[in-house]
């Protein structure tokens, strides 16, 4: 018996979606998400939303990106590509 849900049955899309990213500063920045993202999509971005907010001592870094996905491959795809990133803690 499987109770993990599937992002298949969670998620419609086509749609917009946002992924919250936490990372330490020191070795993820906006660019490094950006080229995480193009690299996993091989496709144009579009203009993604992309915001950033430190945590309250500045150890990490919590980015929060809206980005218009396809397919639920692209989903998949995308959060295993930031969670193989050096420095990303977590990804939600």
């Amino acid at each position: 018996m499987n109770l993990r849900p599937n992002f298949r049955d969670l998620v419609e899309l086509p749609d917009d979606y946002l992924f919250k990213i936490i990372v330490h500063p020191d070795k993820v920045d906006e660019a490094r998400i950006f080229q995480t993202t193009s690299h996993a999509l091989m496709r144009d971005l579009g203009a993604p939303e992309l915001t950033a907010r430190p945590s309250r001592e500045g150890k990490y870094r919590a980015y929060s990106l809206k980005i218009r996905l396809e397919t639920h491959e692209e989903l998949e795809g995308l959060y295993r590509a930031y969670r193989a990133v050096d420095g990303v803690i977590l990804v939600l």
